[in-house]
């Protein structure tokens, strides 16, 4: 089985032929596991861009930002989560969708309510 920075290339290469939000997704947690963590932010906001109305760009770009301990910038995309009108509600939105509005309750409780 290849490394996570071994699959790199294979990843950049396939976005360059074929560019979707779920390759770009692909590649971002390719840079992660390989710990290039600044390419893979980067890839995983390029992936939220690229697909505004689909939730999991967005919710693997607050994964991320959970798992680099980032709760500031976890809390900004959760917000922009629960937010935003899906094109199609599944049963992954849904639950993407609860535990962005659980760790908004949570943060809030602990840093204060920063509603509009």
């Amino acid at each position: 089985m290849l490394e996570p920075a071994e699959l790199i290339p294979n990843w950049e290469h396939l976005q360059r032929l074929r560019r979707t939000s779920e390759t770009q997704i692909r590649l971002a947690e390719a840079y992660a596991l390989s710990g290039e963590s600044e390419k893979a932010e980067e890839a995983f906001a390029v992936a939220s861009r690229m697909t505004p109305t689909l939730v999991l760009p967005r919710y693997r770009l607050f994964e991320f930002y959970l798992q680099t301990d980032q709760p500031d910038r976890a809390y900004e995309v959760a917000r922009d989560m629960v937010r935003m009108k899906e094109k199609v509600t599944s049963s992954v939105t849904i639950r993407a969708k609860a535990e962005a509005r659980r760790f908004i309750d949570e943060y809030e409780a602990k840093n204060g309510s920063m509603r509009d």
